[in-house]
This record gives structure tokens, sequence and C-alpha cells, in this order.
């Protein structure tokens, strides 16, 4: 008697658990932000040029990964990954469950992406949401290791000699950028145009980079005010010898390694910041 007294008790908790389990049917960004705030994911929220899209930027796994909120309907992780061919990118989608990879072609190349959504319109409980963050998790280690098995690796390299960071910035259409070299054999400066943007590019050595576009001077609330927003940028206000201005910088240390991916990232993802605060100081 006593056996089935608990037995039926752990039923009845069990459902009451049930009952009591949220269940999601519309996530706004303030609730998606919540979500990987829950899941301990240090993101970036990211201008969408989607209407009533919302991107948020993060790093899983040493992967660069991206979540968009479509108008709090359905869910959306995606991280990039280099070319493969499109026999391989179709093998991969025959043996997937929770993913779908997809070869894109844009005039900086070809990639390939990992993919996966949630629909949320039919409801789905809080357990459900951090359980779709960490099986694209596994499925990002997995298909790495099919990506590497495919011949499609980035390979990891140090230092980031001048020959290999000029080839880079070749593959992205910067030929010929003004080069200088810094004190002391330091490094070398690179000032050139990408997307209509002008942009600085040093490199310390092969250590570590820092890239750079100059503005018009803005108040320094304004250039307080748009780092508090912000996480992997940084805005500062110069004044040299009575020149005074404002810039938009990025680091990124190399010392440990890095990738063509990498960097490719590093001078795609800046360009499209320097962008949006060019939009921000015009406002100011």
């Amino acid at each position: 008697m006593r056996t089935t007294a608990l037995a039926v008790l752990l039923v009845l908790a069990g459902l009451a658990s049930a009952q009591q389990a949220k269940v999601v049917k519309k996530l706004s960004p303030g609730e998606t932000e919540e979500l990987l705030k829950k899941a301990d994911i240090d993101f970036k929220k990211v201008d969408s040029d989607v209407p009533e899209a919302s991107f948020y930027d993060f790093k899983r796994k040493d992967f660069n990964v991206r979540l968009t909120n479509f108008a709090g309907k359905d869910l959306m992780l995606d991280a990039v990954f280099p070319k493969v061919s499109i026999d391989k990118v179709n093998e991969w989608n025959i043996r997937a469950k929770f993913s779908r990879s997809c070869l894109h072609k844009n005039p900086k190349g070809e990639y390939v992406t990992l993919e996966s959504n949630l629909d949320l319109i039919g409801g789905v409980t809080e357990g459900g949401l951090q359980q779709f963050l960490t099986s694209f998790d596994e499925e990002l280690v997995t298909f790495a290791r099919f990506i590497a098995a495919s011949g499609g690796a980035d390979k990891l390299f140090r230092p980031v000699s001048a020959e290999k960071l000029e080839a880079i910035l070749k593959d992205l259409g910067v030929n010929n950028p003004a080069k200088g070299e810094l004190k002391e054999g330091a490094g070398h400066a690179y000032d050139f145009e990408i997307d209509g943007q002008k942009v600085r590019l040093v490199n310390f050595g092969g250590k570590d980079l820092m890239i750079e576009a100059h503005f018009k001077k803005i108040p320094l609330e304004d250039v307080n005010r748009y780092n508090l927003e912000k996480k992997f940028i940084r805005a500062v206000a110069y004044d040299l010898g009575g020149k005074e201005y404002s810039s938009l910088e990025s680091n990124l240390d190399c010392e440990a390694g890095t990738t063509v991916g990498i960097l490719r990232a590093f001078i795609l993802g800046y360009v499209d910041d320097a962008k949006n605060f060019a939009k921000y100081v015009q406002d100011k």
C-alpha cells in the first residue's frame, strides 16, 4: 500500500510540474535577451535590415552564432563555415535531424551556413527553448567535424604575416591599400576603402590587429551612450594638437592563433559597425 501511495504521489507531482511549465507562443526582444542571459550567453544585439526581425550575435563552442527572432513568431540559429561542395551540403542534409546546411554566394565569395529553426506559434516550453540552444551547440561541433573531413576546415595559423593579411584584403576586393610601416618595425598600417567605408587596419607584429575609422567630433556624453550599448567595439573621442574627432575602434588578439575566416569576419563585421556609427554620428 505504501509503495502504491508513493507511486501515486510521484505521478501527481509530475503532473503538477507539467501543468506549471510555462508555454511560450510569442517571444519579445526583451524575452529573447532574458533567454540568452539564462543560458549564460554574452550576446551583442545587432541592427537588423529585415523587417520585424531582431539579431543577436554571440560565441558558442568557439563558433560565431547569430540568433534571429522573426517578429516573435519563430527563432533561427545560424553559423557561417568555409565553403564546401554542394554535394557535401546535401550529404549533411540527408543525415541531419535538427538542422540544415545551405551554400550561399554573395559579392564577397561563397560560404556555407548551418541553420536551425524553432516555430513558436503552436507553443514551446521554456525548457524547449533552452534545449533549442543546447541542441544547436551539439550540431555545431558535429558539423565542424564534417566540414573538416570534407576538406573545408579553416586552418589555424600564427603570427599574422603581412603577406597573409594582404592576401585576405585582396580576397575582400581591397587592392593596393596604402601601406605604412610602424615605428621601430613594430608592424604595418593599411589605409583603404571597403564597401564605401574608409578604414585603417593596423597589424602589430602579427600578434594583434586594430581597425579604426574617424568621424566628426560628437559630445563625450554621446560617445559614452554609444559604448553603453555595445560589447565588442568602442567609440573614443580624441583631441590631438587641436584636431578633434571621434573614432570607432576594434581589436583582435591573434597571439594564440587565428584563421582566415576569423580575420574576414573581423574586418567585414567592423565595416558594418562603422556604417552604423556613421549614422549615429550624423544624427548628433
